[in-house]
């Protein structure tokens, strides 16, 4: 089998709906023993870098796999994640696959339940939740400033603050995606019931509830504030009138779970944290619009408990 036909059968199943028949449970540390082995093995060795593709290729039964939030859709997904994930299998030396899964309550599912993704790519508060559930660990997060979520009204309207909404509709985009779950924690702070006071409609996309709002189908929008402030054309943004602003949150982490072995996610770390400074990685970089990634400290994402219970699981 060649290595395009190779990836479209990986990626033709990658949001399959449940694990494959022959899938090992990740209760059963098969393969994080085999890796383990291979890495120690390296070691004595003297190995400089890392696994040995043969040995990795050979020994390692199944390939990791990456999981990634399913905030696009599959096409757009492994377009834009693709190359992420090539360079991490490469780097590493072991093989890794991207999957997703078919919407949001499943990838958490998959996540705590099934224990499906060795890596983990996901909303802050979701990784809290699977930390605190399933005992991921963050490895590093993507550099950049913080994330928020801001609740616009068009310009014309009557709507000047978020108390207003009561009895009002408000798009947003799923309602587990970060941006909704801070804006229901805003709502509640400002002594609103996001379930009962107003109406959250929800849109398949940011644009979506831009043109929900822009359409009068709804009163206002919740937007992420990079989308708002770097991807709206001034005379659209000019028609739009800022009520509220969220609290902000770290950025997206990159975790591995808890049978992943020491060695194989300090590993990762490094190839993250060093990612900007190689050509290839750059490359990789610059499609994803990122800077690179920055190391995560203990207690980063402590503050996501007070968010968490507001993600409508």
């Amino acid at each position: 089998m060649g290595l395009n036909q190779q990836r479209s059968e990986s990626y033709r199943d990658m949001s399959q709906i449940g694990p494959s028949p022959n899938k090992w449970h990740r209760n059963e540390p098969r393969r994080g023993s085999v890796v383990f082995a291979v890495l120690c093995v390296a070691l004595l060795c003297g190995s400089s870098g890392g696994v040995r593709a043969a040995d990795a290729t050979t020994q390692v039964d199944e390939p990791f796999i990456f999981g990634f939030l399913p905030a696009y859709t599959p096409e757009k997904l492994v377009i834009t994640f693709e190359p992420l994930v090539e360079y991490v299998s490469a780097k590493l030396r072991v093989p890794v696959k991207l999957e997703t899964a078919p919407d949001f309550p499943e990838f958490v599912r998959r996540t705590h339940d099934s224990r499906r993704y060795d890596f983990l790519f996901t909303a802050p508060h979701l990784y809290y939740l699977a930390k605190e559930r399933a005992g991921y660990r963050a490895v590093a997060q993507v550099k950049g400033g913080e994330l928020r979520a801001t609740i616009v009204a068009l310009l014309d309207s009557d709507l000047t603050s978020p108390q207003q909404l009561l009895g009002k509709r408000l798009a947003s985009s799923e309602p587990l995606a970060v941006i909704t779950v801070l804006a229901r924690a805003k709502l509640a702070e400002l002594g609103l019931d996001p379930d009962k006071d107003l109406e959250i409609v929800t849109t398949p996309s940011h644009d979506a509830s831009l043109q929900a709002l822009l359409r009068k189908r709804t009163h206002a929008a919740v937007l992420p504030s990079p989308f708002f402030n770097q991807r709206l054309h001034p005379e659209l943004k000019s028609k739009l009138r800022v009520i509220a602003e969220t609290d902000t949150v770290p950025q997206m982490p990159i975790s591995a779970a808890s049978w992943v072995p020491d060695e194989l996610v300090a590993r990762l770390r490094d190839i993250l944290l060093e990612m900007a400074g190689t050509p290839d990685g750059a490359m990789v970089l610059k499609r994803l619009g990122w800077a690179g990634f920055t190391e995560t400290k203990p207690g980063d994402y402590a503050e996501m408990e007070r968010f968490s219970k507001f993600a409508k699981l």
